[in-house]
């Protein structure tokens, strides 16, 4: 007999083939760094902005800790994420009228945003009911991303991609696996628009996550390093990113469709009618 483990294990690994982590050399944990200036700055909905190491004079194992805010340097200065950040701003804590002018400058013009954008605007959007858009939103967030990181010459800024969806997907994955008619016709539609969507934001936005913009924020000396790989390949990359990501969801459609999902959810379902 199937156990409730066994029924959450099933969902767990649907969860696993979708939102799937980019590389598993990725940090699990980035630490982003805090530019300083009007260019380079990034929104504290990724990751951690500063490094904490213990205050001066206390013992290695105490929870106080002095915060120390890190500004990188070289390249890594000249990061430009100022819409991002100005932007994310607006749809956090804004008036409503403020954000329905902001969501309104994305749908029109979305090529000129970051994709941590599109994951907070599906939150504001599933969470004033437009759910289907949200989920949208979600999708096209987590598919430029992916491609983001997987042109990012350094390997352990892909981590950020997987704080983005565990920060966003939860309340997004569980309407839509309630939905996988709605969720079979929307992933398609992501990937054309990803297809036909330019990209003309600084992609270098998650550099910013990762350690070599630790170690240029800590004022350490480094070899200069390329932050992308050659551009020359970006196309390809593009390519396979968006191939690979439908590729992991229809094996995730395969898996949701199964009778023994269908029962797990089915389960929820009641679980969450009887408040369990």
């Amino acid at each position: 007999m199937r156990t409730d483990r066994d029924l959450a294990a099933v969902i767990a690994r649907s969860l696993a083939i979708l939102c799937v982590t980019l590389s598993s050399h990725a940090v699990a944990d980035t630490t982003a760094v805090q530019p300083s200036g009007e260019s380079a700055q990034i929104n504290t909905t990724l990751a951690k902005e500063t490094m904490q190491v213990p205050a001066k004079g206390s013992a290695e194992q105490k929870p106080h800790v002095k915060v120390i805010p890190l500004q990188p340097s070289g390249e890594y200065a000249r990061i430009d994420t100022t819409l991002e950040k100005e932007t994310m701003q607006v749809l956090a804590r804004a008036s409503a009228e403020q954000k329905l002018k902001v969501i309104t400058q994305i749908k029109k013009a979305p090529d000129k945003y970051a994709p941590p954008v599109f994951y907070l605007l599906s939150n504001v959007l599933f969470q004033k009911g437009d759910k289907d858009e949200g989920a949208f939103w979600f999708y096209a967030g987590q598919l430029r991303a992916r491609f983001d990181a997987n042109r990012c010459a350094d390997l352990s800024a892909r981590a950020a991609v997987q704080v983005l969806n565990e920060q966003y997907g939860h309340h997004i994955n569980e309407y839509t696996f309630h939905n996988l008619p709605m969720l079979e016709e929307l992933i398609p539609k992501v990937v054309e628009w990803d297809k036909k969507t330019a990209h003309n934001y600084d992609h270098r936005w998650i550099n910013l996550h990762g350690m070599n913009a630790v170690i240029s924020g800590m004022g350490s000396a480094s070899t200069p390093t390329a932050l992308s790989l050659p551009k020359e390949q970006w196309e390809q990359i593009a390519e396979q990113t968006r191939s690979d990501y439908l590729s992991g969801f229809r094996k995730a459609m395969e898996m949701m469709k199964s009778p023994g999902f269908r029962k797990a959810m089915e389960m929820m379902k009641s679980r969450e009618a009887h408040g369990k």
